[in-house]
């Protein structure tokens, strides 16, 4: 979702038991965009698409139910971001899997 559509809450007319709300990588996290938080209350699941970790983040992956890295993404840090996160972690489609970085 992008951030428009997260402030404005689009995602509500959908039903909560098949739709994942996946956050895209251009979101930055602020007062505005907490939506996430409510709508992980009202049954969504949310995905964070292509995470790089910053502390910004905290409130939301708290929340969070899948975090996607982009591992072939040099541009930031990846090494921490599923670390210390319960959910799964899944790499973009096409990308291949290293055999010991989604474990």
């Amino acid at each position: 979702m992008t951030r428009q559509a997260l402030v404005r809450r689009i995602v509500e007319v959908l039903p909560t038991d098949t739709t994942i709300v996946e956050i895209l990588e251009t979101v930055e996290p602020d007062e505005e965009v907490l939506g996430p938080v409510e709508l992980k209350e009202k049954g969504f699941r949310i995905a964070l698409d292509d995470f790089v970790y910053s502390p910004a983040w905290d409130d939301i992956l708290s929340t969070t139910d899948i975090v996607k890295v982009d591992f072939l993404d040099d541009s930031g840090d990846a090494s921490g971001a599923g670390r210390s996160h319960p959910g799964r972690r899944y790499p973009p489609r096409g990308e291949a899997r290293d055999a010991g970085s989604l474990r």
